[in-house]
């Protein structure tokens, strides 16, 4: 790890989102509604995302929100429940390698997960019984990034 990385996870505070989470793809044919069903979500205790790329529409939805909804969309697919981690530190983003430590290490532990990076901020999404080993994992990784920056 790099000392520029190295110093950030010293200073990463996890935050864990309280709701659990579904990711849902849809058919481009949905757009429309499924633009419709992200601007009727104004929790702003809650977490979303939208992702729309040549294969599919995917959204991220906390699960109470989803379960009203999907009666009323069809999807293609969905996986759930998960929970959300904000790596809560604000990233510039000429920053590279912050995540991999992470990924690598949850990897190893065998915890698979969906990252979600926005301009400032990088979160990542575990299955919901994976919450406390992924913690426990990330705490690990800042604690050794913390002793490391103590010693230099």
């Amino acid at each position: 790890m790099n000392k520029i990385v190295q110093g950030l996870w010293a200073q990463t505070e996890l935050i864990v989102w309280k709701s659990n989470y579904w990711m849902i793809a849809f058919e481009h044919a949905l757009k429309n509604d499924v633009l419709q069903l992200m601007a009727n979500d104004h929790d702003k205790e809650n977490y979303s995302s939208l992702i729309v790329d040549n294969h599919e529409i995917s959204v991220l939805l906390p699960e109470k929100y989803w379960f009203e909804q999907r009666e009323k969309i069809a999807c293609r697919d969905e996986f759930g429940p998960l929970c959300g981690i904000t790596l809560d530190i604000p990233l510039d983003i000429e920053v590279f390698g912050y995540l991999q430590p992470a990924v690598d290490k949850l990897a190893k532990g065998g915890i698979s997960i969906i990252p979600q990076c926005a301009l400032i901020y990088d979160h990542i999404f575990v299955p919901q019984k994976n919450l406390d080993g992924a913690i426990s994992i990330l705490r690990e990784l800042r604690d050794q990034a913390q002793t490391v920056t103590l010693k230099d």
